[in-house]
């Protein structure tokens, strides 16, 4: 059984909740946003790619970017 679990306060309103499959060799464009994004690697690795550093994500491994930081994420074969 897998379980995923978001909790949330007062002080937290999330303004997108979602989910994204993508194939082996994905390069996601440059971004940043107004608000925090946490992203976690559900299965097999995710990269997040900042301007002078990759961070590699193994499954199960979360991430929080702050808002307006430049990012872009990279999957297995990019």
């Amino acid at each position: 059984m897998q379980r995923t679990q978001v909790e949330m306060s007062e002080a937290i309103r999330p303004e997108l909740l979602g989910y994204l499959t993508t194939d082996p060799g994905y390069r996601g464009e440059w971004h940043s946003h107004f608000f925090a994004e946490v992203v976690a690697a559900a299965a097999g690795s995710l990269t997040l790619e900042l301007p002078n550093e990759r961070v590699v994500l193994p499954p199960g491994r979360a991430v929080v970017v702050r808002a307006g930081v430049r990012h872009r994420f990279l999957t297995e074969g990019a």
